[in-house]
Formats: C-alpha cells, structure tokens, sequence
C-alpha cells in the first residue's frame, strides 16, 4: 500500500485503508471529509479509524449517514510515532500539525 501524503510537514492525508507512514508527527487537529471531486465520498455505515505506529487507536468513527464528516481539534498536540489510517471506508482524512 502506498504510503498518505504528507504536505510541507503540517498536513498528512490518508486517501485509503492501511496507508501508513513512520513519521513523528505532532497532531493538532483531524478532519474526515466527503471528497466527491476524487470519488471518495463518505456513506452511511464507513468506519474511519486512525492509530499510532503502536496500534493504539488515537480516534475512530463510523458514519451514521451520508457525508457524516468530523472535525475536531485538541487543545494539546498529540505526539504520534508512526500514523495508520487501519480503516478507511470512504472520504478523507486529514491529519494536521508539524512533523518532528
């Protein structure tokens, strides 16, 4: 599986299931987004689940409804050592902050 992109060390996006980088990363904020212009929508019953290179579940989802998004921001970075996005159903997830 190709590894998600990640843009000028402060964005990671993850298009698929099981893309993962070893990265460090530094998250400040997550959006899990419909994208219609690419087919990557988000139905109702998708699961989104995003865990460090540990395993440990940072956050997860499952749509109740079509484009069902999240957006959430942490008052404190969570520091990761690795980032897997082990399920992604539909839409795109955006994982914000600096690379370290």
């Amino acid at each position: 599986m190709a590894a998600p992109s990640i843009e000028t060390n402060n964005r990671i996006i993850f298009k698929a299931a099981d893309q993962e980088t070893t990265a460090v990363f530094k998250i400040s904020a997550i959006a899990w987004v419909s994208n219609g212009g690419a087919d990557l929508d988000i139905a109702a019953d998708d699961d989104m689940l995003l865990e460090d290179g540990s395993g440990v579940e940072i956050i997860g989802m499952r749509a109740e409804a079509t484009a069902n998004d999240l957006k959430i921001s942490f008052p404190e970075p969570i520091i990761a050592h690795g980032l897997k996005a082990e399920d992604l159903d539909g839409g795109v997830l955006y994982v914000y902050g600096k690379r370290v």
